[in-house]
């Protein structure tokens, strides 16, 4: 969120634009949240884990993520584009 834009609102953007095959795609969406997640953890007041624990957050907080899109479908979190971010920021901050 480098740019201040929301982790789940990136991660549909890039999921729409790119045409970066699968692996690498999910690289560029990790190594984006993990930047994310320095910036905005210790702006909203939350520590910053070590960073072998902050991958291990982000590689869950996306697959969780991965969760929520195949349960509610894309269309659906596409259309309340709050859902993912929301979704993605109680994860990580619990």
């Amino acid at each position: 969120m480098a740019s201040g834009e929301p982790v789940g609102r990136r991660w549909q953007r890039v999921q729409r634009s790119s045409g970066v095959p699968g692996i690498r795609r999910l690289r560029y969406i990790f190594q984006s949240w993990l930047e994310a997640f320095r910036q905005q953890l210790p702006a909203h007041g939350f520590e910053l884990p070590p960073e072998a624990e902050l991958c291990d957050l982000a590689k869950r907080a996306l697959k969780s993520a991965r969760r929520l899109l195949d349960t509610l479908g894309r269309g659906t979190v596409h259309e309340h584009q709050g859902i993912l971010d929301n979704h993605i920021w109680d994860f990580v901050t619990k």
